[in-house]
Order: structure tokens, then C-alpha cells, then sequence
């Protein structure tokens, strides 16, 4: 009686084994973010694109490490620099030349290019000081690549050009 007792009870456990192992395994599956859901809202991008022109500004490279790549690109028309440190040089000699007293970005479109990628579209309006005193507005166009990797979305590619 205790070997029929003990078998059905050994087979029991094997059934549900493969079953709680599953429940565990779609658990944790659910648990993994997902790099899409992970993708900032457009207000978190639209800080991020103000941080990347204030903080260049500022010279502030450190910080732009939360929102680019160590390896991203710039291109401002023609000119295209690759590295934080270029990208912040980059910025403050557009910023400081062209006298930009404010920059502003309008995100216009946003597409998919692949799983672990987006690319953001629109306009940016620099607000330049006019030798008489005054301000004038130059607008111009942006593409953005964004890529998630190490487990965060960072700006891979800046580009802006004149219409």
C-alpha cells in the first residue's frame, strides 16, 4: 500500500514540475522590460534635446552622458563631429557664433527603424540676437536616431539642417 501511495504521489510531482517551471519562465518573461515600452515620452525627449544644446553650452559633457551614446555623431549642415567631447564643442561654436540666445525643438514625427531604434523628426528654431539689440527666429529641420543599449535609450545620431 505505501509503494502504491508513494507512486501516484511521485508522479503528481513530475506533472506539475514541467508546469510550475513554464508559470516561472513566462513570470520572468513578463518581468524583462521591453525596449519599446522603455522609449521616452516625447517630453523626456524634448529635455533631453534641450539638455543636449544648454549643456553644451554650459560645457557640461558629464551630464550628456545620460542622453548620448559615447560614440554619437552631430552634423550641423555639412559639419559632423563623432564624440561627446565634439558633439559639446560642436554646440557652444553654433551657440556662441551665431549668438543663440534659445533653442527649441518640435518633434513631428517619430518612426520605428528596427527593434532597438527610433528616429525622431521636426523642426528646431534658434533664437538668434540681432546686432541692433533684437532677436530673430532661423529655423531649421532635425533627424534624430535614437538606440537603445545597455539597457537605456540614448541619442545616437543629431542632425540639423537648413531647409
Amino acid at each position: 500500500m505505501t509503494i502504491l501511495t508513494q507512486r501516484p504521489a511521485r508522479l503528481a510531482a513530475a506533472r506539475r514540475t514541467p508546469f510550475a517551471a513554464a508559470v516561472l519562465v513566462l513570470i520572468l518573461a513578463g518581468c524583462q522590460d521591453d525596449p519599446a515600452k522603455l522609449f521616452p515620452r516625447p517630453e523626456a525627449r524634448t529635455d533631453a534635446y534641450v539638455l543636449l544644446s544648454s549643456g553644451s553650452r554650459l560645457g557640461l559633457a558629464a551630464n550628456l552622458l545620460e542622453v548620448l551614446e559615447v560614440e554619437a555623431s552631430s552634423t550641423f549642415d555639412k559639419t559632423t563631429v563623432v564624440g561627446i567631447d565634439g558633439i559639446v564643442e560642436n554646440w557652444r561654436r553654433v551657440m556662441e557664433g551665431a549668438k543663440v540666445d534659445m533653442v527649441s525643438r518640435r518633434i513631428m514625427a517619430t518612426n520605428d527603424i528596427g527593434s532597438l531604434g527610433r528616429r525622431d523628426s521636426g523642426t528646431v528654431t534658434f533664437r538668434l540676437k540681432t546686432p541692433e539689440g533684437g532677436f530673430r527666429d532661423t529655423t531649421m529641420i532635425f533627424i534624430t536616431t535614437w538606440a537603445y543599449k545597455d539597457k537605456h535609450w540614448r541619442i545616437r545620431d543629431d542632425a540639423v539642417f537648413a531647409r
